[in-house]
C-alpha cells in the first residue's frame, strides 16, 4: 500500500505536464491506496482537471478502468453545475443592475469562464460578489425579495455576519441549484495586512468580461492573483486544494499582470513570502511558468525544498477535518496561556459569535440558550473528532502545517 504522501506526490505530478516515469503507477495501486486517492480527488473537486490531465499529458499512462470511469462522471457533473453557476451568475448580475448597485465578481468565476481551457475543468462550490461596503445588508435584502433561500445550516444573523466576517451566509438561488455569497471584503475582519479591496484605486481597476450575453464587472488579473494567493495561503493556510496551482497557471498564461502593482500590495498587505512560496509551488509543477512570473527588485526570501514540498502537500490534507488540523496545528504551537485561551473562545464564544452561527438576535434573551447548545456541539461534534486525529497520518499533516506556518511567520519579519 502506498503511503498518503507518496499518494499525494503522484496526484500533484498527475495534475501537472511533467513526465511520469513509471507507467504503472496507478495500477500497482491496491485497493487501500486507491481509497485516498480518490477521496483526495473527490474532496478537493480535482476530478475533471485529473481527466483532462491524464487525457492531455498523460495519455501513455494506463488507469483502471474504475478511476476512468470515476473521473467521466465527474466531468459530467461539473459541466452541469458549469451552466447551472453561469445562470446564477447572470442572475444575480441582472438583480444588482435594476438598482444601479456596484458589484465585482470574485474568484472562481472569472478561472472558470475565461482562464482555464473548459469551464468544467474549475468546478465551482458558489458564487462570489463583493459589494461596497455599506451596501451588503441592502444587497442581501433585494436577493431575498427575489426568490433566494437562506441556506438551514447557516442560520446565522446576516447583520452580525457583516460586523464580524468578510461574507454574509449563503443564500440559494430561486432554482435551488447554486448558493451565492454577499460579500464586504476581501480579508477576514482577522486577518493581518491590508485588505486587498481597500487598495487604491481597487475598483477602477476591475475589468469586465462577456458571460452569455452579458457584461459581468470582474477583479482585474492583478487583484485575483493577489486575491487567489491571500485565500489560499493566510486565510486558509492551504487548505483548499491544489487547484490553486492550475489557477494561478492559467491565469498567467492568459493574462497581463502589472507586476510592480502586484508586490507593491503584496509588501503592504504582509504577502511577499505567501507569494513567493505560492510562485515557486507552481515553478515545480509548471515550469514553463518560470518565464510568466517578474520576481520584485527587493529580495524574498526563498522557500527551501522541504517547505514548498511540505506547502505543496498541505492542499491535499483530509477536507472534512482540515479546520480541525488547523487548530490542533496552532495549539501544538502555543504555550499554557493561549492553549487555555482558545479552548474558551470556542466553548464560551461571545455573543456576537453566537449570533453568526445560530438564528438568534443580538438582542434576545434566546441568545443564551445557544451556549448550551454550542457546548454541546462542541462536546458531541468537535470533540470527537479531534479525538480521532491520531493516526500517523493525521498526526504528520498536523506537524507538517506547523513547519509551513512557522516558515511564513518568520519570513514576513522585515530583513
Amino acid at each position: 500500500m502506498l503511503n498518503y504522501d507518496t499518494t499525494g506526490r503522484l496526484l500533484l505530478k498527475l495534475l501537472s505536464p511533467g513526465q511520469i516515469s513509471s507507467d504503472d503507477a496507478l495500477l500497482e495501486m491496491d485497493k487501500e491506496s486507491q481509497k485516498p486517492f480518490l477521496d483526495m480527488i473527490l474532496s478537493h473537486r480535482l476530478g475533471p482537471l485529473m481527466r483532462y490531465m491524464l487525457r492531455k499529458y498523460h495519455s501513455n499512462i494506463r488507469i483502471p478502468k474504475s478511476l476512468s470511469a470515476t473521473l467521466d462522471h465527474e466531468f459530467r457533473i461539473s459541466t452541469f453545475r458549469s451552466l447551472h453557476a453561469q445562470q446564477c451568475l447572470i442572475e444575480a448580475h441582472r438583480i444588482l443592475g435594476t438598482q444601479d448597485i456596484p458589484y465585482i465578481a470574485l474568484k472562481g468565476a472569472y478561472l472558470a469562464f475565461h482562464s482555464y481551457p473548459f469551464a468544467s475543468l474549475r468546478p465551482l462550490r458558489d458564487i462570489d460578489i463583493l459589494v461596497p461596503k455599506g451596501r451588503e445588508l441592502d444587497v442581501y435584502g433585494l436577493l431575498l425579495g427575489k426568490g433566494y433561500q437562506r441556506i438551514k445550516k447557516y442560520g446565522g444573523s446576516p447583520e452580525v455576519a457583516s460586523r464580524k466576517s468578510h461574507h454574509l451566509p449563503p443564500l440559494l438561488d430561486p432554482t435551488g441549484r447554486f448558493s451565492i455569497e454577499i460579500h464586504n471584503s476581501l480579508s477576514h475582519p482577522g486577518d493581518s495586512g491590508l485588505n486587498l479591496a481597500d487598495s487604491k484605486d481597487f475598483w477602477f481597476r476591475s475589468v469586465r468580461k462577456v458571460i452569455g450575453k452579458e457584461l459581468i464587472q470582474f477583479e482585474s488579473p492583478t487583484d485575483l492573483l493577489l486575491h487567489l494567493i491571500h485565500h489560499s495561503v493566510q486565510h486558509h493556510r492551504f487548505n483548499n486544494g491544489p487547484l490553486i496551482i492550475s489557477d494561478i497557471y492559467f491565469l498567467l498564461i492568459n493574462e497581463e499582470i502589472d507586476w510592480d502593482l502586484f508586490w507593491g500590495i503584496a509588501s503592504q498587505s504582509s504577502m511577499t513570502s505567501s507569494s513567493s512560496l505560492m510562485f515557486k509551488i507552481l515553478e515545480k509543477y509548471w515550469p514553463e511558468s518560470t518565464g510568466l512570473i517578474a520576481w520584485p527588485k527587493y529580495a524574498t526570501k526563498q522557500a527551501s525544498v522541504s517547505v514548498i514540498d511540505d506547502a505543496a502537500l498541505s492542499m491535499l490534507r483530509d477536507y472534512e477535518n482540515r479546520g480541525e488540523i488547523a487548530l490542533l496545528s496552532d495549539f501544538a504551537g502555543s504555550n499554557r496561556y493561549e492553549k487555555l485561551r482558545l479552548i474558551l473562545t470556542r466553548a464560551f464564544p461571545s455573543c456576537e459569535a453566537i449570533c453568526s452561527l445560530y438564528p438568534v438576535d443580538p438582542g434576545s434573551w434566546r441568545l443564551f440558550l445557544y451556549y448550551p447548545i454550542n457546548l454541546c456541539r462542541i462536546c458531541f461534534g468537535r470533540i470527537p473528532k479531534f479525538l480521532s486525529l491520531r493516526s500517523p497520518h493525521h498526526l504528520h499533516e498536523i506537524r507538517r502545517l506547523k513547519r509551513v506556518s512557522a516558515w511564513l511567520e518568520y519570513s514576513e519579519r522585515p530583513m
